[in-house]
């Protein structure tokens, strides 16, 4: 759907503001009524109708609120930027913005009956998460965080004890000292055998003599 087709359905579908406009050539006060949600910078507005006006600063004439019907309730003040157009009309016009299947159309410009400069309305980039739709309620005020508890440091870790001292050894026991070598025993001198063989071979030979005497 373009641009130019969105805008004739907004105008006969969404927007109903001449039978019940009424403004004021100051602030530019138009009272209108949508027939199904419309997003505004930051908000989006229910079905319902709605009062227009710029705010009163003297030196800034392109800051827009949106109130209630009743105008006790602000749903949103937003900065607009100054847009022209080539020929006047005499009741007010609403343009909207193409937006994506399923979302809201949002408004683009605004020009109040007879004005050749109206206001168009600047968004940020789509964002994935929706635009907060407006409540006639003000929201509660956002509670403060609590106070993030100071980091308690770790205590530092105890020196590591110093390796206990080894003993000293014991000193060795002196060797006892060894006791004096017995004197050796001499051995008694055995006589020799000689002799004894001398005197055994004579008594033999004697012997022998005798016996062959007594057989001669």
């Amino acid at each position: 759907m373009n641009f130019r087709s969105l805008c004739i359905i907004a105008g006969f579908g969404l927007l109903a503001a001449a039978p019940f406009a009424r403004a004021d050539e100051w602030n530019k006060r138009t009272v209108v009524t949508f027939s199904e949600p419309v997003e505004v910078p930051g908000v989006v507005l229910p079905a319902g109708t709605y009062v227009m006006k710029l705010v009163d600063f003297p030196s800034n004439r392109d800051v827009v609120q949106f109130f209630n019907k009743r105008e006790d309730h602000v749903f949103a003040t937003t900065i607009a930027i100054p847009e022209y157009r080539m020929r006047p009309s005499g009741h007010t016009v609403i343009n909207f913005e193409e937006r994506l299947a399923g979302a809201p159309p949002a408004i683009k410009d605004w020009f109040y009956p007879g004005d050749l400069k109206g206001e168009e309305f600047i968004y940020g980039k789509p964002k994935p998460q929706p635009v907060q739709m407006a409540s006639a309620a003000p929201a509660p005020p956002m509670p403060k965080p609590a106070p993030a508890p100071a980091p308690v440091e770790a205590p530092a870790p105890a020196p590591a004890p110093a390796p206990a001292a080894a003993p000293a050894p014991a000193p060795a026991p002196a060797p006892a000292p060894a006791p004096p070598a017995a004197p050796a025993k001499e051995l008694p001198k055995t006589a020799s055998a000689l002799p004894l063989m001398g005197i055994f071979g004579m008594f033999s030979i004697a012997i022998g003599l005798a016996l062959r005497k007594l057989t001669a």
